[in-house]
């Protein structure tokens, strides 16, 4: 079903496939998948059905899952980062206000596809679709693993700066781990390391 999904959104241009770096603004690296640049279909998609601007995640990646993807840059975060810690502060509160919108948002524009009048959704697709197993990551630029984080931690103190990474790692996997949206499971905050692995072993 997700296969013929996929076509159908490529050949109506709803689907338009772009590298890593791309999609992410620069937040990951390149590696050897390709990403449905979802910011676009999403602008396209609010063009078609006349609608209000709507907000959405970055990327979409299909296998056997359908997986909406955020890209989060801490690293800019901490390039920007002001003395009264601005950026940061700015950074969370947007986080935690915008996440549950983006999921919603992000379900309704592939929604829309999906009931486009030409692709002709079957019963049994339908079902299909509504079993599928959606996700939705936060991927970020700095490591999760506790001895990375560990070298992080004292470069920044070699350096007299505080300790943002951990606090936006912190902070952010609280807000994470308090969205509960019944439509898709539970969001997980990874890094750029991880997405690969995670998508590739599906």
């Amino acid at each position: 079903m997700l296969e013929r999904l996929n076509q159908f959104a490529i050949d109506k241009k709803y689907f338009i496939y772009k590298d890593l770096e791309i999609v992410s603004d620069d937040t990951c690296e390149n590696n050897d998948i390709r990403y449905i640049d979802f910011d676009e279909t999403k602008n396209i998609v609010g063009e078609k059905a006349e609608q209000q601007p709507r907000k959405s995640c970055d990327g979409l990646y299909l296998n056997d899952m359908i997986n909406f993807i955020e890209f989060k840059s801490f690293k800019k975060i901490k390039q920007y980062e002001k003395e009264d810690n601005t950026q940061e502060n700015n950074f969370l509160k947007n986080l935690k206000v915008s996440l549950d919108g983006k999921i919603f948002d992000s379900l309704w524009v592939l929604d829309y596809i999906k009931g486009h009048k030409d692709f002709k959704i079957t019963t049994d697709e339908k079902l299909l679709y509504n079993q599928l197993s959606k996700n939705y990551y936060i991927v970020i630029d700095v490591p999760l693993d506790a001895k990375e984080e560990l070298t992080f931690a004292f470069n920044l103190l070699a350096t007299g700066k505080t300790n943002i990474y951990n606090n936006l790692i912190s902070v952010s996997t609280e807000i994470v781990d308090n969205i509960d949206n019944y439509q898709i499971n539970k969001p997980k905050l990874i890094n750029c390391k991880d997405l690969n692995f995670i998508l590739k072993d599906y």
